[in-house]
């Protein structure tokens, strides 16, 4: 490795990638909180989101200019990043929505269910290779959000269900994300998401009246904003530092953090056969980051395989 580590490789590397991790999710469960505190006093989730939105572009851009790397948000894909903000635009709406009326944690648990939907994705559209575990642990996966969802004698409650059309946008979003990484930096793929986002919901207020903020409400949406950027750059950092594997487990800490911000601040505490729900789906998306993992693992070592068999003998 010419006296350099691989990323990762470094044990100082790795805790700190962990410790990001865990910090990110704590500041992303906290904004969640924010947001349920925010519906919940009567904001409309239209307006919550264009402000939260038109917030983020602001600060990415006083982030950004004073440096001189406004070239970081340039793109030649504006048509992609339009048209995905506007599927993945579903994903906090149907979040910010259900919160209002579900427990957070149970809301938290359903929206893992996003993993299952891009394990289908990248077989069905990226033609991944998913092998036969990873679709059992697809469909367990989905039989315990089932669970958490206890449709009663009367069917299913829709606001129980936007909770897995948000997790099914948030898929697409994170598909299309990963298909635009190639091309396109970190901060252009957050600015161009959030700006859409925030035109969005910004037209999406025409619809309902407005309901001005007092100055505890402006407060906290702007804690709401600075939370979501904090979150996402921590989560960021942290896969740049920690391979997958160490990192990609972590992510379920989050649904620590909501039963205990959920249980303290609105006295909410999941049900028992949702307990049991949660455990599925908890452990369903572990069996598909281990899953996910081997078989990166046996690729690389085919391919390197491969390239030893090419070079022939030296």
């Amino acid at each position: 490795m010419s006296g350099a580590l691989r990323r990762g490789a470094d044990p100082r590397d790795r805790l700190s990638g962990v410790l990001m991790m865990l910090l990110g999710m704590a500041t992303l469960s906290s904004m969640d909180a924010t947001v349920k505190w925010l519906v919940m006093q009567g904001l409309p989730v239209m307006e919550l989101m264009a402000l939260r939105g038109w917030l983020i572009v602001a600060l990415i851009l006083l982030l950004t200019l004073p440096r001189g790397r406004l070239h970081e948000l340039a793109t030649r894909r504006l048509s992609q990043h339009l048209l995905r903000g506007m599927i993945g635009f579903a994903a906090p709406l149907c979040f910010f929505t259900a919160v209002k009326t579900l427990p957070l944690a149970d809301v938290t648990a359903i929206f893992f269910c996003a993993a299952f939907f891009m394990t289908a994705g990248a077989a069905l559209f990226l033609h991944e290779p998913v092998g036969p575990a990873r679709w059992l642990a697809v469909a367990c996966g989905f039989a315990g959000v089932v669970l958490i969802i206890r449709p009663d004698s009367s069917g299913w409650r829709i606001d129980a269900l936007l909770p897995v059309a948000g997790a099914a946008a948030y898929a697409v979003l994170m598909l299309w994300g990963r298909a635009l990484s190639g091309s396109e930096t970190t901060r252009a793929m957050l600015f161009w998401i959030n700006l859409a986002f925030a035109v969005l919901a910004t037209a999406g207020m025409l619809t309902e009246p407005f309901i001005r903020p007092d100055l505890t409400q402006t407060a906290v949406i702007a804690l709401s904003a600075v939370l979501g950027l904090g979150g996402f750059y921590f989560v960021t950092r942290a896969f740049t530092l920690a391979p997958l594997p160490v990192i990609a487990p972590l992510e379920y800490t989050s649904l620590i953090w909501a039963l205990i911000l959920g249980y303290f601040l609105w006295g909410d505490w999941p049900a028992p056969v949702a307990w049991l729900g949660i455990a599925i789906v908890v452990g369903s998306g572990l069996i598909i980051v281990y899953r996910e993992h081997r078989a990166r693992r046996h690729a690389r070592a085919a391919q390197a395989a491969e390239n030893h068999v090419a070079a022939g003998p030296h």
